[in-house]
């Protein structure tokens, strides 16, 4: 405490400056005028209120303790693609292994078919491609060496000839006014189903018995393998050396019978320079 100018000065330390100005403030905030106290009077709760607070639901000073949260935009969603109307599916009929499906039906029986050009008729690809070329050409060797031509179809194993068709009226629909062939129905896998017909120029002058041993020769060569494909190789094989002495046979027939023709014309008056008689061979 110092004397200055006839006044008496306290020097005090800041911190206690401080704290009696704090102290000042809140003797004036306490006598300010009841008119202004109304608009520092902190908020009133209302049953309300009350009625959340005991359940929880409402926590005092929880809005203050929230930051508000930007606004984000709403997603963006894409348009649905539009469905293509789909056609109805037609069901498949149920595969059955004894039909023959009709799209093939016309390369197998028609007669003006282009497949009446080749010795081998497979429409429905049941041999592989090399398999067929193999084929077609032994066959094709066996039609240059021979006089009897070779006709072959193929169907699937259980596959059935559909009524009106049948190997008869295909060989004298298509063969009979052709060379002499030997038209073959054979079944793949099941050389046992094999058939065959003779037709064209000379067919009649084949014995049925002769035929029949043909056909068992073959099959019989045919069964002694397992692949399905080795089963056609063997029966054509066996077939083409049967008909190797089919040919020889009926030569030697038609040299016997050679003589007692040309006899024919004398007893009747014609000209003895007359052939024999066409479609034999």
């Amino acid at each position: 405490m110092n004397d200055f100018a006839g006044l008496r000065v306290c020097f005090l330390p800041r911190h206690r400056v401080a704290g009696r100005a704090m102290a000042v403030v809140g003797v004036l905030v306490f006598l300010l005028p009841t008119e202004v106290l109304p608009a520092l009077s902190l908020p009133t709760w209302g049953e309300d209120d009350r009625a959340l607070l005991k359940k929880g639901e409402l926590i005092p000073g929880a809005a203050l303790l929230v930051e508000d949260s930007p606004e984000r935009p709403e997603p963006r969603v894409a348009p649905e693609p539009e469905v293509p109307s789909l056609e109805p599916v037609v069901p498949e009929p149920d595969y059955d292994p004894k039909v023959i499906p009709e799209e093939y039906l016309a390369d197998y029986f028609l007669a003006s078919a282009p497949s009446a050009e080749g010795y081998l008729v497979d429409p429905q690809r049941l041999l592989s491609m090399q398999e067929s070329l193999d084929r077609e050409g032994f066959l094709e060797y066996h039609a240059d060496d021979s006089k009897v031509d070779i006709r072959m179809y193929l169907f699937d194993a259980q596959q059935e000839i559909p009524a009106p068709y049948t190997l008869q009226k295909l060989v004298s629909e298509r063969y009979s006014d052709g060379p002499l062939s030997v038209v073959v129905f054979c079944f793949l896998g099941d050389p046992s189903r094999t058939v065959l017909a003779f037709g064209g120029q000379g067919s009649m002058d084949v014995p049925a018995t002769d035929a029949r041993k043909i056909l068992e020769s073959a099959q019989m060569k045919a069964q002694e393998k397992s692949d399905p494909a080795a089963q056609v190789e063997s029966f054509v094989v066996q077939l083409s050396i049967r008909l190797y002495w089919l040919e020889k046979g009926l030569a030697e027939a038609r040299l016997a019978a050679t003589p007692a023709a040309a006899q024919t014309p004398h007893s009747s008056g014609g000209d003895a320079s007359k052939p024999a008689s066409p479609g034999v061979m």
